[in-house]
């Protein structure tokens, strides 16, 4: 790259020339903070800054609160202040709303009208005036109607009761699991036709596109729980299909706690604050967790999958979703296979540590939100491949587990997943409330084409779901939410209810009817049938039994699988995740029949385990059946989320920057150009807003300072060069901190120049234990700029840097 002999003395922020150049989207704004002053750079994020920045600006202060006081008697105050927006994304709630699809429409002023789409739902306020619910103008919305000044306040205040009642009845009551989601609209387009195994409208034809949309959770936590708490993430799919709507209700693992949903109730009260104290919120770390699955060692198996870094995933956009169930795929000639649905993530699979992700719901609560929404505002779409398991009943027969036991899985060595399709998701939620938390996800919302399995968990979420969803919104007519909507019409005898908004024309409410003409009327082979399995095989009449089939009663051969196919870094984490959650424990029994399970699944994990506990090692627990099939395979690599790294691309990684007055500007300017063609979001972070100068006297504007924004919320860090600079950074305790955390979770550290001594005073060595050198702690000279990106960005995309991986940690 060609030395640039003299620089505008233009602020430089985190956006550098390259946003103009190269067409990067991404590293302008984010939701944290901002730069004191917006960015020169154009992009659509920059300039929806400085429009914000605008309107902001164009009203100092409120013009008409002085007229608020000592009104005289049916005086009412001027407009309010207002101004006209600069252009019709001004006012937007997302900038991606431009991305339109038949359930979003598009974003239109005025309203149109499409059946089960939402831009006939969406309100548009710009330059209107404020009214009741009733369509009203309202003149006065700051005082209530009083009798005089300092009298009471009158009963006919119909504008106040409104707006108070309906204040007061905002809140809907939160889903009882699941409570705490984000969520996206996108599309999922088939790779191929998929006719020869099912009718189901999305795998219709090669490139056909269906409109869906995806929610994100966490299970145990309430509404308000952080994002980053150690537990299983919803991953729930509703595809709007031409034939109604189809919702895939998964999660980012496998398998489940449990078999039978018999149990389910006492799981998520086992899983969630103890009733008493209501302690602890949205973690497992507990007694009566420990309590409940130590007696129940068909949990074992999920346990491994939990305490294991898939339990705290860097980002939604970085994890697998697996439809968990063994479901039926059914074609047209009504001829039936098996299947289990999985989605890979294009980004690859990657995790939080531990400690990391305890600072970060301290640091921001919102991570996995905000990471979601700020990549999809940037125009950094997240993509999954769908990869569907197809086998027969007679492959699934064979095996040495049942298909019908939500504990197990078919390990991909056993049934290769075949790819049929990509999800992209390219638009963000309007309005949060309204879509995000009014959207009802059910199991049993199927369409032709695919149809259920005999597992018992599963029938019974399709109950439990759907109802549910009758008391969280307000009654049986809750697909009548926008969001809810299919694309396709409606046409059927139900009536009434709460909520009801279809308006159903004529005088029938029932079939068969003649007085309707028989409408509407069943569709016969064109509509769902259920897959003719049948109950009574070979003519064998079956007695009423509450059971169990035999090979549910294996319950350790999977968890054995998965811990024996970690690397090495990961079977210390999951034995660290066990310490922790059972050192949390305050009955010491609860903790040995604990350990004494796990002895059945490795002697390396237990012994472990106990010896971090402080405990005997005790006999293993008593196994409910002494003899079961052989698993068919001992190790199966897929199971580690190295598995899955992704192609090494450091697009929306957030990368911070370090500055302080006397910073050297010529290296960080070339690598700010750099990194941000690579598609990574660079900050720019100092003790405080404002404008940094370099030592040519070159103005640096930051966008975030160390106390805000701790290195926990970055994946990657570069100290500047300019002996100005790092003798001011070296004495801040912030940036030692920020030094060691990014050192301590294993991401990669870039020195410019003489900033090793900062690596130097937070007592950082610059090799591991091992002696060899770190590769993800680069020491370079400041000329070097394009070779340092470079090997910067090398780095970076590895994610992690493994060697450093101690417990406890070197620093």
């Amino acid at each position: 790259m060609p030395t640039r002999k003299s620089r505008s003395k233009t602020p430089v922020h985190a956006t550098s020339k390259a946003n103009v150049q190269k067409g990067s989207k991404i590293a302008v704004g984010t939701t944290v903070s901002g730069p004191s002053h917006p960015s020169a750079s154009r992009t659509e994020l920059a300039d929806h800054v400085r429009e914000q920045q605008a309107l902001a600006e164009a009203i100092p202060f409120n013009a008409a609160k002085a007229a608020e006081y000592g009104a005289a008697p049916g005086a009412t105050l001027a407009e309010g202040p207002h101004q006209a927006m600069p252009s019709r994304t001004t006012g937007a709630g997302t900038l991606s709303e431009k991305n339109e699809s038949l359930k979003t429409g598009a974003p239109p002023l005025e309203p149109q009208s499409l059946d089960g789409a939402l831009e006939s739902k969406r309100v548009n306020s710009t330059e209107q005036m404020l009214t009741t619910n009733q369509g009203v103008p309202v003149a006065n919305n700051q005082d209530s109607l009083k009798a005089g000044l300092r009298g009471p306040t009158l009963l006919e205040d119909f504008i106040l009761r409104e707006k108070i009642t309906h204040f007061d009845h905002e809140r809907i009551a939160e889903r009882i699991v699941h409570a705490r989601g984000s969520a996206a609209h996108g599309y999922f387009e088939a790779y191929e036709a998929l006719t020869d195994l099912t009718r189901a409208a999305p795998f219709a034809e090669a490139g056909k596109r269906t409109p869906v949309f995806v929610r994100f959770s966490t299970v145990a936590g309430e509404r308000g729980s952080p994002d980053t708490a150690r537990d299983v993430r919803g991953f729930a799919v509703k595809f709007y299909t031409d034939e109604g709507n189809w919702d895939l209700v998964g999660n980012n693992i496998p398998v489940f706690f449990i078999q039978d949903a018999m149990k389910f109730p006492d799981l998520i009260h086992a899983a969630k604050p103890e009733p008493h104290h209501q302690m602890p919120q949205a973690a497992t770390a507990h007694d009566t967790f420990w309590d409940f699955v130590s007696l129940m060692p068909e949990s074992t198996h999920m346990l491994m999958w939990i305490m294991s870094d898939r339990a705290i995933p860097r980002s939604y956009r970085m994890m697998q979703g697996f439809g968990v169930h063994t479901f039926r795929l059914v074609n047209a000639e009504n001829m039936s296979t098996f299947c289990k649905f999985h989605w890979k993530p294009l980004l690859g699979t990657h995790s939080l540590v531990w400690d990391e992700a305890v600072k970060i719901s301290g640091a921001d609560p919102d991570f996995h939100r905000r990471d979601l929404w700020e990549a999809i505002e940037s125009g950094n779409y997240p993509e999954w491949e769908l990869g569907l398991q197809i086998f027969s009943e007679t492959q699934a027969e064979k095996f040495s587990f049942d298909v019908l036991d939500p504990t197990k899985l078919i390990p991909e060595e056993l049934v290769p997943l075949k790819p049929v399709g990509r999800m992209v998701l390219n638009r963000n939620p309007d309005n949060f409330f309204a879509e995000t938390e009014q959207v009802a996800f059910c199991t049993a919302h199927v369409v032709p084409g695919i149809d259920f399995s005999n597992d018992p968990l599963l029938h019974g979420r399709i109950h439990s779901y759907v109802d549910t969803q009758i008391t969280r919104l307000g009654g049986p007519n809750f697909h009548e939410i926008p969001i809810n909507a299919p694309l396709v019409p409606v046409h059927n005898n139900q009536r009434d209810g709460l909520h009801r908004q279809a308006i159903a024309r004529g005088r029938i409410s029932y079939e068969p009817n003649s007085l309707g003409g028989g409408c509407p009327f069943q569709a016969g082979p064109a509509g769902f049938v259920s897959y003719p399995k049948a109950i009574e095989p070979n003519n064998t009449p079956m007695d009423k039994v509450r059971g169990r089939p035999e090979k549910f009663a294996e319950h350790y051969a999977q968890a054995k699988l998965f811990f024996d196919s970690q690397t090495e870094h990961e079977k210390a984490h999951i034995i660290g995740a066990f310490r922790f959650e059972l050192s949390k424990v305050t009955v010491p029994a609860i903790r040995v029949r604990m350990v004494s399970s796990l002895r059945n699944v490795s002697t390396e994990l237990a012994s472990a385990v106990a010896k971090d506990l402080g405990i005997e090692l005790p006999e293993a627990m008593p196994r409910a059946v002494n003899s079961a099939p052989k698993p068919e395979i001992s190790v199966s690599p897929a199971l580690s989320l190295k598995a899955r790294p992704g192609d090494g691309s450091i697009a929306t990684r957030k990368i911070a920057i370090l500055l302080a007055d006397g910073v050297e500007a010529e290296a960080i300017s070339e690598l700010i150009d750099e990194l941000t063609a690579a598609g990574a979001v660079t900050r720019l972070l100092g003790t405080r807003l404002g404008t940094v100068t370099s030592e040519s006297g070159e103005p640096f504007v930051t966008d975030a300072t160390l106390e805000n924004s701790p290195a926990v919320l970055f994946d990657a860090m570069v100290l500047p060069s300019g002996s100005e600079a790092v003798d001011a950074l070296s004495r801040d305790g912030h940036t030692c901190e920020f030094v060691k955390d990014q050192y301590r979770h294993c991401k990669t550290i870039l020195a410019l120049g003489d900033s090793a001594k900062i690596l130097s005073r937070a007592g950082i060595p610059l090799t591991p234990p091992s002696g060899a050198a770190d590769p993800g702690l680069l020491i370079e000279c400041q000329e070097a700029s394009q070779e340092n990106a470079q090997s910067f960005i090398a780095a970076v995309g590895l994610h992690r840097h493994a060697a450093r991986d101690r417990d406890p940690p070197l620093v």
